[in-house]
């Protein structure tokens, strides 16, 4: 259902709190699922708001946010029945999906219509790339310094740790302190702003 500038003002504000916590961790942990129980599906202007808020505080347009109802949701809890959980997205444009199954290459093209009509008139920060690629390192980091990582070690770019450091995101800053010797700082790093590896000098894993 259509609502009008009043309705609609009236619902982004009831939900601020979930949009404001949601966009969050979407942004922290852009490339790993985020999802939640929740006590009603989620409007279609709440996900949009989402979505121009990931896009504009992270730089990020390439997550897909969906809401169902859950029937182990409700199992756990009656009053909070309905699931929300995050896709990744592919750009038809900018990746070559020839090989795919034409309903599901079609969902995908609907999925990049839907999230580009929300963005639309929505400029990022000019920091929020640079916060993006910062949390992607700490989750890489997070990951190794728990051992739940694929790796062992990190590789970052001289002047990219420059930019982190300057953002002063306090979790990033504390990680970085105490993880000193799971990474090393690397003049014009070949392989982008952060290179996952297994030992110091090893750069044969995937580029970031």
């Amino acid at each position: 259902m259509e609502c009008n500038e009043k309705e609609l003002n009236t619902l982004l504000v009831t939900w601020e709190s979930f949009i404001g916590k949601t966009a969050k961790r979407i942004g922290e942990n852009h490339g790993y699922s985020v999802e939640c129980s929740t006590q009603e599906v989620l409007p279609q202007a709440v996900i949009q708001e989402i979505y121009r808020r990931i896009w504009k505080d992270y730089a990020i347009k390439d997550v897909h946010i969906v809401s169902f109802h859950c029937e182990t949701c409700e199992e756990n809890d009656k009053n909070s029945p309905f699931h929300m959980d995050t896709n990744s997205v592919l750009d038809p444009k900018e990746n070559d999906l020839s090989h795919w199954e034409p309903n599901r290459l079609q969902e995908m093209k609907t999925h990049v219509e839907e999230i580009e009509e929300s963005i639309k008139d929505i400029i990022p920060y000019p920091d929020a790339e640079d916060r993006n690629r910062a949390f992607k390192v700490y989750n890489v980091l997070y990951r190794i310094k728990d051992n739940r990582g694929y790796y062992s070690f990190v590789q970052i770019d001289k002047d990219f740790y420059s930019r982190m450091r300057e953002l002063q995101i306090p979790k990033i800053e504390e990680l970085l302190n105490d993880a000193e010797d799971l990474y090393e700082v690397i003049p014009d790093l070949k392989q982008g702003y952060m290179h996952p590896t297994d030992k110091p000098g090893n750069t044969k894993q995937t580029p970031y």
